[in-house]
Order: structure tokens, then sequence, then C-alpha cells
């Protein structure tokens, strides 16, 4: 009997500790302790928790523990600490990191969340790096959470792990953000070009001339986004430099003009989907012998709209517009004269490559 008491103490020793040294070293991985967030939405405190644990389960070198709040120790008073303050050692059970954070509906946004995540190394008790990002919904949050984990984890100080026979290698997590307020992107496609003939005086109007053709386009754009205000937060500002062509009849040579636009752009987005309306001038440099009717400076409008969804580090998309002159055009070899009405289709990628306090 006496030795049967000694013999099951170390078996429920064992049973309780092994947990706990298997979260701290699991193939290599350390343990992160995530506390639940501080904030106001149940709801999205549960999904948002589980993102996270999704997210650093998906990492290399970590490994998630979800910290149980209900059996809280003695030196932690109810509900924990506010994330901004460490967490107690007690509370995180040994483990080296911890991530504590809140959740609350953005100032300038009511539809966006903001979420604020600290990362605290337990060994030093200090905080190792702090990062917010807003978001309109679970999906969203799953998708630039593993970018502001990078970041914030990227502030660990580097390690050196021993491969066999010695050797070693330097681990580093690259930095990324996770929002993004410079886009850059490319795009190309055709459409078709009508012409249209000088205004006449006697009949008050413009017809249209009997030659329609194809045209190609291939665009480089980059957009700078609005700052995160309510009312402008989804407009921002797209300089494009369009290179046009079109085919004539009867054999002509291909015509080109590079339009320089600027656009101003309003972008809906939902879940990893989105949808623009843009509008603008555009300006002509023709790369072919033209003139200008009473030496009027070469300009234009368009206007359309665009289709986009995630795909990969950015988004594909499907561009629609309409583009009309506004002056009128001599073509020098010909001497005809004629305005430009074109309806271009294009796809394209755009790539988020800046961030967004």
């Amino acid at each position: 009997m006496n030795r049967f008491i000694p013999r099951a103490l170390f078996l429920c020793m064992l049973f309780i500790f092994l947990p706990l040294c298997l979260f701290a070293q699991s193939g290599g991985r350390k343990a992160v302790a995530l506390v639940p967030f501080w904030g106001r939405d149940q709801v999205i405190i549960d999904e948002f928790g589980e993102e996270l644990f999704d997210g650093v389960n998906a990492m290399i070198d970590f490994r998630p523990w979800n910290v149980d709040m209900v059996n809280l120790p003695e030196d932690v008073p109810e509900g924990g600490f506010p994330p901004y303050i460490c967490p107690s050692p007690s509370l995180t059970r040994g483990t080296p990191y911890a991530l504590t954070g809140d959740i609350f509906p953005s100032e300038d946004d009511p539809e966006l969340w903001d979420l604020m995540l600290y990362l605290w190394d337990m060994e030093e008790a200090r905080l190792l790096r702090a990062d917010k990002m807003s978001v309109y919904d679970r999906d969203e949050c799953r998708e630039s959470l593993p970018g502001m984990l990078e970041w914030l984890f990227s502030w660990i100080p580097r390690e050196l792990a021993f491969l066999d026979g010695g050797l070693s290698r330097e681990i580093w997590y690259t930095p990324t953000e996770p929002t993004r307020w410079f886009y850059f992107g490319l795009r190309g496609g055709g459409g078709l070009t009508i012409n249209t003939e000088p205004w006449d005086e006697e009949r008050g109007n413009r017809n249209f001339v009997n030659n329609y053709y194809e045209n190609f386009n291939m665009a480089l754009f980059a957009m700078v986004s609005m700052p995160n205000i309510a009312l402008i937060s989804n407009f921002g500002i797209q300089l494009e430099g369009i290179l046009n062509g079109h085919t004539k009849p009867f054999d002509d040579p291909v015509t080109l003009s590079v339009l320089a636009s600027p656009l101003l752009r309003y972008t809906y987005r939902w879940t990893s989907n989105y949808v623009s309306v843009f509008g603008g001038p555009y300006f002509i440099f023709p790369l072919y012998k033209v003139s200008y009717a009473n030496d009027s400076f070469p300009m234009g409008w368009n206007a359309g709209i665009n289709l986009g969804t995630k795909l990969g580090p950015g988004s594909v998309f499907l561009d629609i517009r309409f583009l009309q002159d506004i002056m009128d055009t001599i073509d020098v070899a010909s001497a005809n004269v004629f305005r430009r009405n074109m309806i271009n289709v294009s796809a394209g990628y755009e790539f988020r490559i800046a961030t967004r306090n």
C-alpha cells in the first residue's frame, strides 16, 4: 500500500506537467500564450480569437495555447489585466511569449473593427511590439492577420538553429504589414474605337464617322488611398500611364499614343472582393504625326468600373471604361479631322505594397 501511493502520486504529477512541457516545446516550436481579447462584442471576440489561433499555428516556429480565464491564479484579477499590461507568468504558465489584444469599433468608421495586438517576452516581462489593423469582418481578418503576425514576431531577436554536423543557420522573420495604402499594378486588353467628325455648324451636331476599328491598351498604374477617415476612407487617387493603339481601315499603320490619366477612384470592399468606380481626365502624347485644331491642348476624359478579387499577394481585376477626346485631332498624313470615342475592356493584377498607420 505504501508503495502504491508514491506511484499514484508520480502518475498524477506526470499528467499535470506533461501537457505544459508539450506546449512549451512541441517539435521545436515555441509556445505562445493567447490571452482572450478585450472588447464589447463577444461574437467578434470569439471569431477573431479563432483566427488568431489559426494564424499563430500556421507559423513555422510557434505554437499557440489558449489561456483559461475561468480558473484564474490568485494574483490575476477577474477578467485579467488590460491588454497593454504584461500578463502574469502564473497566467501564461511559463510560455516564452504571450499575445494580448483588444477589439473595438473604429472611431473613423463604425463598420470597421480595430484590432490591437501586443506581443510580450514573458521571460523578461517586456513588450516586444504592438500593432493595429482595421478590418470589416472575419474573412478580412483571416487575410490580413498573417502579415500582422509576421511583423510582430519579426521583433523577436534572431536565433541560431543548429543542424546536423554542427552547422547553423540564422532564422529571420520578414516584416510585412497587413493594411496597405499604396497600390501598384498592370493591366492590358482591347476594345472598340469610333471616330466622330468635326462639329457641323449648320446641323448643330457631330456625326459618327463610319470607321469602327479595334484598339488595344496596356497600362501601368499606382494608387494612393485616402486616410482612414469616415466618409472618404474608400476614396483614392490613381495615376495611370496608358499605351493606347488602334488599327485604321484599308491597312493603314497602327497608331499609338500615351495617355497620362489622374483618376478619382471609389472602392467598396467585402470579404476578398471589391468593386470600384472611377473617372477623370487624360492627357494625350501621340507617337505619330498629328496636329490639333485651333492649337488646343490634347486631352480627354474617361470613366468606368473595376471588379476585382483577392488572389495571392494581390488582386486580379477586370476594368471596363469609356474614353473620349475633347478636342479635334488632325491626321497630318490624310488631313482627316476626328475625335476618338473608345470602349476599353482590360484585365490585370495589382499589388498592395505600402502600409497605412
